[in-house]
């Protein structure tokens, strides 16, 4: 379905404020509490916030390159592979700050498009042709999906 650029202004208003909701979330979390996860297998609370960081660089590169170039291809990674590597295991705030600052860059940029420019495309080697509207509406989905994945963490 089309987004309108009413509903697209709702999406980019819950990004901007994503951060403040994840730290509000994890503001009183032990060590301990990093470490659980919300089902068996799944990725724990600190590997949760530092995907969240890293999915939405890739958001916000494929919402500029979209606005920039002509229905490019944008490259997708591994979060599996990602959720493993050395910087998983920073602390928290290595990723919160990140996710912050590329949270207001990326929401200041869509604030920023035109009407038209917010139906310019990507082409996403998974999912086709994806407009930078999609794009914002997936990245609020993505984290609103893992802000509940770390509230069931800490619950249980």
């Amino acid at each position: 379905a089309t987004i309108s650029d009413i509903q697209f202004k709702e999406i980019v208003d819950s990004m901007r404020q994503f951060p403040k909701r994840l730290r509000q979330t994890i503001d009183q979390l032990s060590e301990a509490d990093y470490k659980k996860t919300y089902r068996d297998g799944s990725w724990n609370v600190l590997q949760l916030i530092h995907h969240l960081a890293d999915s939405q660089i890739f958001y916000y590169s494929r919402c500029k390159v979209a606005a920039t170039e002509n229905s490019p291809t944008v490259s997708t990674f591994d979060e599996n592979l990602w959720a493993t590597l050395a910087d998983t295991t920073l602390p928290a705030e290595a990723s919160l700050s990140l996710l912050a600052s590329i949270n207001l860059r990326l929401t200041t940029f869509l604030d920023s498009l035109s009407v038209n420019d917010i139906y310019r495309k990507v082409i996403h080697p998974e999912k086709g042709e994806i407009t930078i509207a999609h794009l914002a509406a997936m990245a609020d989905w993505h984290c609103k999906h893992h802000l509940a994945h770390i509230q069931l963490a800490i619950k249980a």
